[in-house]
Order: structure tokens, then C-alpha cells, then sequence
């Protein structure tokens, strides 16, 4: 009878060492791989619920309660496991639970606490659970920004608007407009007093808010919030006088669809998109390398102080060929507003 050979101690020890260093390759790469498909699931869920908001604002012709919108997402997104929540859509990726939460105000700070109360805002998705030690926690909202800080420097911007607008336009009445909602101008006014009051923030609130932050008198986040707050105000104040309602409107839609408020980006929605363009341009540089978004004083791959730079830089940014079509479109073709301006501006005004 012939005898059969085993494997002896020293090849079973190699097969064990072979298999421990194919594990310790491939499930990091396998874990990386899920938790990217799990992150693009959660933003593919938030995204469809800001376009079913839209939808449902355009049907219902006023803002959505959170029961209301919550029949919307089963009837457009067929997101698995959507179900209403008091202070959100509940959704469920990758066998967990998460929650798309919902705003009662146009800032995204006060979250719904009951599924009959009106939404205004989409917030980003979020775990219902405990956060896991890799999820960013969000700063605040502009809106909790220093108020006292924030408004003086409002006041100040607006005063120079005000006095830099009356020079262009003489019949511009800087009483009524800072006092009185119901006095209109026409866009290409707005647009004017738009721009100097973030030009004025941009020449002066900044210098003082750099001095404050110099001095240890403020952090970094909160010269960010402020910016964005000051930003958020010129966008609120300069849409509350438009005479142009139906540009106002369509501005408002496009704004809900995009940012899920109707009254712009809430400094989340900014903190989020230089989270993304962060981790964009971290795997275009290291191919095959996961992001990490915890904070790199942390350990991770996000730079905080970056992303606040970036959001104060941009807050006093505009887009100067939308300003050159509001002057060109209303001053020649007023005749045709309706059919060429209104439609082309709306589209092409991000910035208000």
C-alpha cells in the first residue's frame, strides 16, 4: 500500500504567512471600497431628496411639511427603506439606518421635531446611530455665528452700498430700502447695490475680521461663519427688493433644487463642498488611497483651516458676467424681458 505524504510544519507555516499577507492587503482594499460606495450612496440619498423638495414645492406651490415630502421620496426617489421621521427621511445603505434631516428655517439650524412641520431646508445625510470616529461633525451655521459681530458688520456694509448705489442711480432711496421690504428697484439696482456691499465687506469687514483672528479674538471657523453669514444676508436683502418677482422665484426653485434651501447655500452646504473638493483632488493625486475625512490635526486627510479660507475667499467672490448681462440685457432690450432676460438671467445668476 502506498503511504500518502503530508504537509510538513514548515510549508503550513508559509501557507499562514502567505494567506496573512494576502488578507492584509486585500481587506483594507475591500473595507476602502465599501466605505466609498457607502459615501456615494448617502450623497446620491440626499441628492434625491433635495429634487423631490423641488418637485414637491413646485406641485404644492408652498413649502412641503416633513410628512408631506416624505410621500414625495416614496413616490419619486425609490430610496430603500425611506420612511418618515420627525426630523427627517430615514433611509437605510448598506444595512444601517440614516437619517436626511429636515429644517424648519431657510439656515438649516432648527431641526423639524414633528413630521408636520414645515420643511425649508435639507440638511446633509447623517447617521441616526452613534457617529463613526471617521465622520466630520459639522460646524455651525452662520446663523450661530457671533450676532452682535455679524451685524455690525452688516451695518456697515450696507451704508456704504447705500451710499456708492444713491451715486449711480439717483432715485435710489436708501431709507426705503434698508427699512422697507416692500420698496422694489429694478434688477439691474440690485445687482449694483449687491456689489458694493460685498465689495465694501471685502475692503473693510475683512480687514477687521483678519485683525480679530490676528489677535486670538475669534477662530478661524468663525471668521468663516461670519463671512458666510454677511454673504447670506447681501443674497436675502438684494432678492427682497427685486421688482423682477418671476426672476426671484426662478432663482429661488433653482436654489432649493441645488443647495435644498430656498435662499442659497447654508455655510454646511459650503463646508461639505470643500470636504468634497478636498477628497476630489487628495484621489486624483494618490490613486488607490482612501480619503480619510477626520481632520488632519486628527489624523485624517481634511484640512479645517483650508476649507474655512476657501469659504471666506469665496464669500466676497461674484460673477461679473452676469453683472455685465444685467446692465447690457435691461438697459437694451427691456421690450423683451419676459422672453430673453428673465429666463437667461435666472439660469445664469448664482450668486444672487
Amino acid at each position: 500500500m502506498r503511504k500518502t505524504k503530508g504537509f510538513t510544519l514548515l510549508e503550513l507555516v508559509i501557507v499562514i504567512i502567505v494567506l496573512g499577507i494576502l488578507g492584509a492587503i486585500a481587506i483594507p482594499k475591500y473595507m476602502g471600497i465599501r466605505e466609498t460606495a457607502v459615501t456615494t450612496a448617502k450623497t446620491t440619498a440626499t441628492d434625491s431628496v433635495r429634487s423631490v423638495y423641488a418637485i414637491a414645492m413646485l406641485d404644492l406651490k408652498q413649502y412641503p411639511s416633513v410628512k408631506q415630502l416624505g410621500d414625495y421620496v416614496h413616490a419619486e426617489a425609490g430610496l430603500e427603506g425611506a420612511k418618515v421621521a420627525a426630523k427627517g427621511i430615514e433611509v437605510v445603505i448598506d444595512k444601517r439606518t440614516y437619517l436626511v434631516p429636515t429644517y424648519i428655517d431657510t439656515a438649516c439650524s432648527k431641526q423639524t421635531e414633528t413630521n408636520t412641520d414645515i420643511v425649508q431646508c435639507i440638511g446633509f445625510i447623517n447617521n441616526t446611530a452613534s457617529p463613526s470616529p471617521d465622520q466630520v461633525i459639522l460646524p455651525a451655521n452662520h446663523d450661530n455665528a457671533d450676532n452682535t459681530l455679524l451685524q455690525n458688520i452688516i451695518t456697515a456694509c450696507a451704508e456704504i452700498a447705500n451710499e456708492k448705489t444713491k451715486s449711480t442711480y439717483k432715485d435710489f432711496d436708501p431709507k426705503q430700502y434698508l427699512n422697507n421690504k416692500d420698496y422694489k428697484v429694478n434688477n439691474p439696482t440690485t445687482r449694483v447695490w449687491y456689489n458694493n456691499f460685498l465689495n465694501a465687506f471685502k475692503d473693510h469687514g475683512k480687514l477687521q475680521l483678519e485683525s480679530l483672528y490676528a489677535e486670538g479674538n475669534i477662530t478661524l471657523e468663525e471668521y468663516a461663519q461670519i463671512a458666510s453669514g454677511v454673504r447670506h444676508h447681501a443674497r436675502i436683502f438684494t432678492r427682497d427688493h427685486m421688482i423682477d418677482s418671476k426672476m426671484r422665484e426662478g432663482n429661488e426653485k433653482r436654489d432649493a433644487k441645488k443647495y435644498g434651501s430656498l435662499q442659497g447655500a447654508t455655510f454646511e452646504w459650503l463646508f461639505k463642498k470643500q470636504l468634497k473638493e478636498q477628497k476630489a483632488a487628495f484621489e486624483e493625486k494618490n490613486t488607490g488611497k482612501t480619503f480619510n475625512e477626520r481632520p488632519t490635526k486628527d489624523g485624517g486627510n481634511f484640512d479645517l483651516d483650508k476649507a474655512y479660507r476657501r469659504i471666506i475667499e469665496k464669500s466676497t467672490e461674484t460673477n461679473w458676467s452676469v453683472n455685465k448681462f444685467v446692465g447690457i440685457c435691461y438697459g437694451w432690450f427691456s421690450v423683451v424681458d419676459n422672453l430673453v432676460c428673465n429666463p437667461i438671467a435666472t439660469y445664469f445668476m448664482p450668486e444672487t
